[in-house]
């Protein structure tokens, strides 16, 4: 069973890969369009900013249900699953379209696979040193399950915010105020880091190549 839902996974991950080559085109263009004059860093950083506040408002409205007391915060609890999924998808759009930007384009998908996991196993802290089947195993394992582990932090904020504001209006609601916020901030430095790591890994390509 468990080999089974590692290949799914997998799977999964290289559709992703093969329906977003149009979307990480067309971002690139996009930037292009809109920075016309500028190197390519610009326009990667201006890619990679643009990506990271698309995301964090991704991931507030994923976890908009938990303004709502009671229900609300059982409705948000199911959709973690979903924010963890936007973060992989935003990142591998964005990957594609730096290396795209910097001629270095991911056109195999099994190539452009490699290309995405080594650079979410070294944002997720996976030994990239391994074969690609292990490390794409070992950072889908991470990246679905990673926001279960933080909820325990929210769960803190809304005793604290209890305590110190027991009967103030509105408390209710302060906690959730403080998760969205949280998770859109989460989101954004996701993003952003995953990006500096792509950037990394283009530039040691293109020494590489320009090596004798």
């Amino acid at each position: 069973m468990l080999k089974e839902i590692n290949l799914q996974l997998q799977k999964l991950l290289l559709n992703m890969i093969r329906g977003n080559r149009r979307k990480s085109s067309a971002i690139l263009a996009s930037a292009r369009k809109r920075h016309p004059a500028e190197r390519p860093d610009q326009i990667a950083e201006a890619i990679i900013e643009e990506l990271a506040e698309i995301q964090a408002v991704k991931n507030a409205m994923v976890n908009s249900p938990s303004v709502l007391p009671g229900v609300g915060t059982l409705i948000a609890l199911g959709l973690m699953g979903i924010e963890d999924f936007f973060v992989l998808d935003q990142s591998i759009i964005m990957i594609m379209a730096l290396h795209q930007l910097y001629d270095i384009p991911l056109e195999d998908d099994l190539r452009a696979q490699s290309s995405v996991i080594h650079i979410l196993g070294q944002y997720y802290d996976v030994d990239t040193s391994q074969d690609d089947e292990t490390i794409t195993r070992s950072v889908l394992a991470k990246v679905f399950p990673q926001r279960y582990a933080g909820k325990g932090l929210d769960k803190g904020m809304k005793r604290i915010a209890t305590r110190f504001f027991p009967r103030a209006r509105g408390t209710r609601l302060l906690p959730a105020g403080i998760g969205l916020a949280a998770s859109a901030v989460d989101g954004y430095q996701a993003i952003r880091e995953i990006g500096r790591l792509t950037l990394a890994s283009i530039r040691n390509d293109l020494n590489r190549n320009d090596r004798p």
